[in-house]
């Protein structure tokens, strides 16, 4: 009798175990590994492309001058500028991923609209806009081009913003006020609302750091910086602190992004070192700055703004 109660408990046991098991691999299933499954999205030759992380499987989803794609959180959508010949404009656009479904998002005739990209919950899209002609300026609307609000109101330019993953941040790139270097650029940080900036980069105000895109945990912003005589890319915790190079060679890299998990960077890579000469390709590497590995074999100026399945830029 004994040896029965035990051997049933056992089977219990063993039975549950298998349960919890079988469960919890199932939901692993259910996460993509973004080593092995997941799309980048660019813009070349005023178009936008898809590859797979690997770089194979090139698909061309826009044919009439697009460019600087961002995917929504879901992977569903794709928000992007688009050239409208009536105005003579890029305005900003949405589609489907697989670049069925184009819709205009904004009529804006007045400057050009760029580097748009969605919020965490894919309700809200952020972008630039030069509203007066004397500097960019970030705007928030509704995915549906509804409720369209500006966040900032200054005399330099805002450029290449992008949401924490909480929603509750957005960090951007602005043009410092230096007469004599009217192109330096600093990182810096501010409320959704457009409230609280903070600079976090480059207070000396004597070479150039931009392209900054938040990690998925929310820990640590990527960005490019010219500080050592080329663009390289390079790290810090998100409140500027922490600065570490990760990229140290000869050539020009820059547009880093992080994918879904946080563990890879795509970039952009000048493959040429001559100066006034652009050979662009799409890399891949780890936060640390090893495994490089190219996807891409454009050799080209026109290449630019990878961004992975699920991570908006």
């Amino acid at each position: 009798m004994f040896k029965k109660k035990c051997f049933g408990k056992i089977f219990i046991r063993v039975a549950l175990l298998l349960f919890i098991f079988s469960f919890i691999s199932a939901a692993t299933c259910i996460t993509p590994d973004i080593n092995s499954s997941g799309k980048i999205f660019f813009s070349y030759s005023y178009n936008i492309y898809s590859i797979n992380i690997d770089g194979s499987g090139e698909k061309q989803l826009t044919f009439d001058l697009e460019g600087v794609p961002s995917p929504s959180p879901d992977g569903s959508k794709i928000v992007f500028k688009k050239y409208v010949s009536g105005i003579n404009k890029y305005n900003i656009f949405i589609m489907n991923a697989d670049g069925s479904s184009i819709k205009r998002l904004t009529n804006f005739s007045t400057q050009h609209e760029n580097y748009p990209t969605f919020s965490p919950d894919g309700r809200k899209i952020i972008f630039e806009r030069n509203p007066d002609g004397y500097g960019d300026e970030i705007y928030m609307m509704n995915t549906d081009g509804t409720n369209v609000e500006r966040l900032t109101n200054n005399t330099v330019s805002d450029d290449y913003p992008s949401f924490s993953p909480d929603g509750t941040k957005i960090v951007f790139e602005r043009y410092l006020d230096v007469p004599a270097a009217p192109s330096v650029k600093g990182i810096f940080i501010m409320n959704a609302d457009g409230s609280n900036v903070k600079q976090l980069t480059n207070f000396d105000r004597n070479y150039n750091d931009k392209d900054p895109s938040l990690s998925p945990d929310g820990s640590k912003i990527i960005f490019c910086s010219d500080r050592d005589g080329d663009y390289e890319i390079f790290i810090m915790n998100a409140d500027g602190s922490g600065q570490k190079q990760i990229t140290n060679n000869s050539l020009e890299d820059k547009t880093p992004g992080f994918s879904s998990d946080g563990n890879k960077i795509v970039f952009i890579r000048d493959l040429d070192p001559l100066p006034y000469s652009t050979e662009n390709d799409i890399f891949l590497m780890n936060i640390d700055g090893s495994g490089e590995k190219r996807l891409t074999y454009y050799n080209s100026s026109i290449l630019d703004s990878p961004a992975f399945t699920g991570k908006p830029r």
